[in-house]
C-alpha cells in the first residue's frame, strides 16, 4: 500500500493527475474491500484519461491555430478569383465596344464613301412659315441633325448633302435629292423626311420660336444636337450616334441611342428617360424624375431641383455617380456586385450596409422638415456606385 501511495504522489508531482484525483485514489486505498490491483488499475485509468484529455486539448489548440490561417488563405484566394472575374467582365465590355465601333465604321464607309464612285457635295435650304407650326418630325437614314433658335419669323432647314453622282450629272443628282427629300408643312407639324440611304444629309433647323410642343427625331446613322429651344415633349432615337443638348427645358423627354453617348447639360425638365447600349450617359440640370441606363459606360446624374422625386441609374460595365441637393429629404438604395458603394453624405440619419458574397447594398435616409423627398436607386454590376451633394444651385440653370 505504501508503494501505491508513493506512486500516486509522483503522478501528482508530474501533473499527470490532479490533487482531487489523488485524494479519490488515496481514499480508495483505505477501503479494505478494494484490492491493491484494483486501485492501481484506477490509477492507470486516471493516468490514461488525463493523457487523453491533454492530447485533445493540444489538438484543439493546434486546430484553432490552423483555422485562422486557412480562413485567411481562402479569403485571399476568393478575392483573387473575384479580381480576375471582374477583369474578364471589363475586357468583355471593351471587346463589345470595339466590335460595335468596328461594325459602325464599316457601315459609314459603305454608305458615305466608295464603292459608288465620287460624291457630289452641295447645300440646300428651305424656309417654312412658323405661324402655325408647333411640332417638328424628323426621319433621316444617314446624317446628323441639329436644332437651335434664330431670329426671324420662319423655320429654316439647311441641308449639307454628300450624294453619289447620278449619271455623272450635278443637275440630275440635285433633282434626285429633291425627289427623295421632303420638307413639308403639315397642319401644325413640320415634317423633314429623307429616303436617301446612300447619301449623307446633315440637317440644321433654325427655329424662330423659343418653345415647341413636340420634337421627334429618328436617325439610322447620325448624331443629334439640341440647343436653346424648349419642348413640351421630346423624343430622340438614333441607332448609331451621340445625343447632345444644352440650355433647354422640357416636360417629358425620351432619349435613346443604341451606340453612342448621351450628354445633356444645363437642362431643366420634369421627366427624363435616357438609355444607351454603348456609351456614357451624362445628365446635369434641374431634373425632377430621371431614369438613366447604359450597358457599357458610366452613368452620371446631377440634379439641383428641390422638386426632385426620383433618380434611377443603372449600368453593367461602368460606374454610377449621383449628385443630389442637400436641402431635401432622401431615401436611397445603391447596389454593386464587384465594385464599391460610397455614400458621401455626412448628415444622413440612418444608414444600413449589407456586404455579402457578390452583393454590396447600402440603404440610407435623411429627413428634412417640410421638404420634398427624393428616392434614389443606383446599381452597377462591375463598377462603383457613389452618392454626393451637388454644388450647383438651381438658380443657375
Amino acid at each position: 500500500m505504501q508503494n501505491e501511495r508513493k506512486r500516486i504522489l509522483e503522478l501528482v508531482e508530474k501533473g499527470t493527475i490532479s490533487a482531487q484525483e489523488a485524494i479519490t485514489l488515496l481514499e480508495a486505498l483505505e477501503q479494505p474491500s478494494k484490492s491493491t490491483q484494483n486501485v492501481m488499475n484506477d490509477v492507470a485509468n486516471e493516468d490514461q484519461h488525463s493523457s487523453t484529455e491533454k492530447e485533445s486539448v493540444f489538438k484543439n489548440e493546434s486546430h484553432k491555430d490552423e483555422q485562422p490561417q486557412k480562413d485567411e488563405d481562402f479569403s485571399e484566394y476568393l478575392q483573387e478569383e473575384m479580381r480576375d472575374f471582374r477583369k474578364d467582365l471589363t475586357q468583355i465590355g471593351s471587346l463589345f465596344m470595339d466590335m460595335m465601333n468596328t461594325a459602325v465604321k464599316k457601315v459609314k464607309e459603305f454608305d458615305v464613301t466608295s464603292p459608288f464612285g465620287d460624291k457630289f457635295e452641295f447645300t440646300h435650304t428651305e424656309e417654312v412659315a412658323a405661324e402655325h407650326v408647333e411640332k417638328i418630325i424628323v426621319e433621316l437614314p444617314n446624317g446628323n441633325f441639329s436644332l437651335e433658335t434664330a431670329e426671324g419669323d420662319s423655320f429654316q432647314v439647311i441641308c449639307k448633302v454628300k450624294a453619289p453622282f447620278v449619271n455623272d450629272s450635278e443637275e440630275e443628282t440635285r433633282a434626285n435629292f429633291l425627289e427623295q427629300f421632303v420638307v413639308k408643312n403639315d397642319g401644325d407639324s413640320l415634317r423633314i423626311l429623307s429616303q436617301l440611304k446612300l447619301a449623307q444629309v446633315n440637317v440644321k433647323v433654325l427655329v424662330p420660336k423659343d418653345k415647341l410642343e413636340k420634337l421627334s427625331v429618328r436617325l439610322m446613322n447620325g448624331s443629334v444636337t439640341l440647343q436653346d429651344t424648349d419642348f413640351e415633349q421630346l423624343k430622340v432615337k438614333t441607332l448609331n450616334g451621340a445625343i447632345k443638348g444644352s440650355k433647354f427645358n422640357f416636360g417629358k423627354a425620351e432619349v435613346d441611342s443604341s451606340n453612342g453617348s448621351i450628354e445633356l447639360i444645363n437642362v431643366r425638365g420634369k421627366d427624363l428617360e435616357a438609355e444607351t447600349l454603348n456609351g456614357r450617359v451624362y445628365l446635369d440640370g434641374a431634373l425632377d424624375e430621371v431614369e438613366a441606363k447604359s450597358v457599357n459606360g458610366h452613368v452620371v446624374v446631377t440634379t439641383c431641383s428641390t422638386n426632385s422625386s426620383k433618380i434611377k441609374a443603372q449600368t453593367v460595365a461602368g460606374a454610377v455617380e449621383l449628385y443630389v441637393p442637400r436641402t431635401i429629404s432622401l431615401s436611397g438604395k445603391i447596389v454593386t456586385n464587384f465594385g464599391k458603394v460610397d455614400v458621401g453624405i455626412q448628415d444622413v440619419s440612418k444608414i444600413e450596409l449589407q456586404d455579402q458574397f457578390l452583393s454590396k447594398v447600402v440603404r440610407f435616409d435623411k429627413e428634412v422638415e417640410n421638404a420634398n423627398r427624393l428616392f434614389i436607386e443606383g446599381e452597377s454590376k462591375t463598377g462603383a456606385v457613389l452618392v454626393r451633394y451637388t454644388t450647383t444651385d438651381e438658380q443657375q440653370i
